[in-house]
């Protein structure tokens, strides 16, 4: 956790509002996409047309900077 905060204290409070947004989408992508799209080799084919469930939970790699940065920012991170 301190080094995701350690690495936003630079950041002005524009930057901080993109990477807010632009890691909600990322989350929203990460939940709503098949799962075995992040776990295959680059160049192996993707069915991106499957029909499975939707993850109902982030990884903390990808989670814990969102946390970091809605803390700073004092909002709470929502999925649109």
């Amino acid at each position: 956790w301190e080094e995701n905060r350690r690495a936003l204290q630079d950041l002005s409070e524009g930057q901080l509002e993109s990477l807010h947004s632009m890691l909600g989408y990322v989350c929203l992508a990460y939940l709503h996409s098949p799962p075995e799209i992040y776990e295959q080799d680059a160049d192996a084919p993707v069915n991106i047309m499957s029909s499975c469930q939707p993850l109902d939970t982030l990884p903390p790699w990808l989670s814990r900077p969102w946390l970091c940065v809605s803390e700073k920012l004092e909002r709470r991170p929502m999925l649109d």
